[in-house]
């Protein structure tokens, strides 16, 4: 007998993951469910994607299909955030979408010093190895600085330095960092604002083509894209 619906995660309204096959409602449920409230977790959601050769925001979505019996209209109506009723239709003429909803997943970073592609990081990298050991410390002392895409973070002793997919995820980035600084009660961290200013501008990126050996151009650019 055939299952009778389905989890996807979709991006943009596109299938980018099949999670499983179930007989019942009740079963796709509970998966359903359990998995949005284990996204309840996700720290620092993905916001923005690299496509190409630009940078898109990004929905991702958990999505239920049922498989539509032969009477059944390929149009369903769900509510979306506003609570208004709005027309779902999948590109299968075998199957109808029953139920979705915003799906969190935790984002990566590049940290100089890691490979950009293959040993990204999460946020909780950068509280554990970053923030936990230098903003805890008087003797460290961490400053962190904004500079369009990325985050510096400078100590007495070494500098570190995180690049974000664009000035959006970097401001998210800087304030996510606060928040959870001063829920941790750091005493000895330094929250120095954006960099990107006249006065701050030419001292911000000596201190990153200090650290990478980066040209200008590299240092100025505002996303991970050219």
């Amino acid at each position: 007998m055939k299952n009778i619906y389905q989890i996807i995660i979709t991006k943009n309204n596109k299938q980018t993951e099949y999670v499983g096959s179930y007989h019942t409602v009740a079963k796709a449920n509970k998966v359903f469910h359990n998995m949005l409230k284990e996204c309840e977790k996700v720290v620092f959601p993905i916001r923005y994607t690299n496509l190409g050769k630009t940078i898109h925001e990004t929905n991702i979505e958990l999505v239920i299909i049922k498989r539509k019996d032969d009477e059944e209209s390929k149009t369903t109506l769900l509510r979306n955030n506003y609570g208004e009723y709005v027309e779902h239709e999948t590109s299968h003429d075998e199957w109808v979408v029953y139920d979705k909803a915003p799906y969190y997943i935790e984002d990566t970073f590049w940290v100089y010093g890691f490979h950009p592609l293959f040993q990204r990081k999460t946020i909780h990298y950068i509280f554990d190895e970053i923030i936990k050991p230098n903003a805890s410390k008087k003797s460290t002392f961490l400053n962190i600085m904004l500079y369009k895409n990325k985050l510096f973070f400078e100590t007495t002793y070494n500098s570190d330095l995180v690049i974000c997919k664009n000035k959006s995820d970097a401001i998210r980035l800087y304030n996510t960092i606060e928040k959870y600084c001063s829920d941790n009660k750091f005493k000895y961290v330094m929250f120095s604002g954006d960099w990107n200013t006249n006065n701050l501008r030419s001292e911000i990126i000596e201190k990153i083509h200090k650290l990478t050996n980066w040209n200008k151009l590299k240092i100025t650019r505002s996303s991970t894209k050219p």
